[in-house]
């Protein structure tokens, strides 16, 4: 990556930091997003993330929670301000960050099904997802998201756990539905 250009993806116009600094304290990761294309052609794109550690709004839950915002472009960015959240990152967001305690018992749910899934079997009799599942999660994270696919630009959220049962690195993740208004396991044929 271009060390000026990265030096330049490294910093936010005051408007806008003022604004992400509403959440919490967050840090700016700009990265090289390599995509697969075939068996071995590759093409990249410069990408950036806004990550926040522990933010007030996702305080209070059986696990820590961290939110990471991501912009990923199908193109090479000519400016910082292509890699910017736009309002629709800052609407999730907002519809989602209220409700976030509230959905403990939604995510319980799904890391039982998610378990049930990977490893075929329900839990033990008499167990439960909140004294079974969250003493072995790390941490969760929350992702909004905006990402470029041939041509069109994409938004979403969704919900991660590491957690010490993931099975070859998979990560219970959890798609929000703005439809139904919950969240859902990924759909097997997703496109990624």
């Amino acid at each position: 990556m271009n060390q000026n250009f990265r030096a330049q993806l490294s910093q936010v116009a005051s408007p806008l930091a003022e604004r992400l600094g509403e959440i919490g304290q967050f840090q700016v990761e700009p990265y090289f997003h390599e995509r697969r294309h075939g068996r071995s052609a590759r093409a990249g794109c410069y990408s950036r993330r806004f990550v926040w550690h522990g933010p007030a709004a996702l305080a209070g839950g059986p696990a820590p929670f961290d939110l990471t915002w991501s912009i990923i472009r199908d193109q090479w960015a000519v400016d910082p301000s292509d890699l910017d959240p736009d309002e629709q990152m800052f609407a999730l967001w907002n519809c989602y960050a209220p409700t976030h305690r509230q959905r403990i018992a939604e995510f319980e749910w799904l890391l039982a099904e998610q378990y049930r899934c990977w490893f075929g079997v329900d839990l033990p009799p008499g167990a439960s997802a909140r004294e079974d599942f969250w003493y072995t999660v790390a941490y969760g994270m929350v992702w909004v998201w905006q990402n470029e696919l041939r041509g069109e630009i994409r938004h979403g959220l969704h919900v991660e756990f590491q957690t010490d049962w993931m099975k070859y690195g998979e990560t219970p993740d959890f798609v929000w539905d703005e439809a139904s208004g919950r969240f859902l396991p990924p759909s097997p044929d997703a496109e990624e």
